[in-house]
């Protein structure tokens, strides 16, 4: 294979341009980084348009298990240098790989159970607070995660890392109509709980143990106030201390932890 060692190249400048929103999201796709990302991506045969690699990754026993993976898969792989990789990569160590992922979009017929368990993040702006919710949700076994329009973009490169691989694990769905995915939530019977600072209940007082959406908002301003108006519940965090708020990810795993306990019967020791 021949190794490709200009930034001109076709692939180098097609990959660079996902870097921008604009670009993914004409092409419905994202960059994937990093052996752990692509070791995951390729246990659920998420589907990837392109993997581009550097000899660094044939330098470990992973890299190179990893690498012929991909080849088995027939999955398309270009050659880059080192330098070459690194200028479009978007981490300050990069391993060796980096790859072009295909979206994929759900329907609420995704969330098959009926006893949902599910995420609704309105407008939070950080992705490593959105990758976060994400990888909590998956970790408490929530069913699916619904992103409000205005929340930081689902597959930006710090979103993607951020999740862990908990992306590829539940269903996502980025909402674009709020007041229409309320009514859905209601039509489907599930209790609409939401974070707020001003809530008069503690969470620990609430019933999660049915269909539930669990809801936290923006960093600064908290739930947007339809939520509040079309919430079953308001919900606070007790707040012992001298701090005036929570990460809304720490929020948001205290709330699904809350909901697992309940919900399961058996607690793993």
């Amino acid at each position: 294979m021949e190794q490709i060692t200009s930034l001109q190249n076709k692939w180098v400048k097609y990959i660079k341009s996902l870097e921008q929103k604009k670009y993914r999201e004409r092409e419905k796709v994202f960059l994937l980084e990093g052996i752990r990302l692509l070791e995951e991506a390729l246990e659920i045969s998420w589907p990837l348009k392109i993997v581009a690699y550097s000899s660094k990754l044939l330098d470990s026993s992973r890299g190179k298990e990893l690498f012929r993976s991909l080849e088995e898969k027939a999955i398309p792989l270009v050659q880059l240098t080192e330098e070459v990789l690194e200028k479009i990569s978007d981490t300050q160590t990069p391993q060796g790989i980096l790859a072009v992922a295909c979206q994929r979009e759900y329907s609420w017929e995704s969330f098959n159970s009926s006893h949902l368990l599910l995420v609704l993040v309105d407008g939070v702006q950080d992705p490593g607070n959105l990758g976060t919710i994400i990888r909590t949700a998956d970790a408490a076994g929530a069913h699916g995660v619904l992103l409000t329009k205005g929340t930081v973009d689902l597959y930006s490169p710090k979103t993607i890392r951020s999740t862990m691989g908990s992306l590829f694990h539940l269903p996502i769905i980025r909402v674009e109509d709020l007041h229409q995915c309320l009514a859905e939530l209601k039509a489907r019977q599930v209790k609409i709980i939401v974070g707020d600072l001003a809530a008069q209940e503690y969470c620990f007082q609430e019933d999660y143990n049915q269909s539930i959406a669990i809801c936290v908002g923006n960093e600064g301003s908290g739930p947007s106030q339809i939520l509040k108006e079309k919430a079953d519940k308001l919900v606070k965090i007790p707040m012992s201390g001298l701090a005036e708020s929570l990460n809304v990810g720490i929020a948001a795993g205290i709330l699904l932890y809350e909901a697992n306990r309940q919900r399961v019967t058996e607690i793993p020791l």
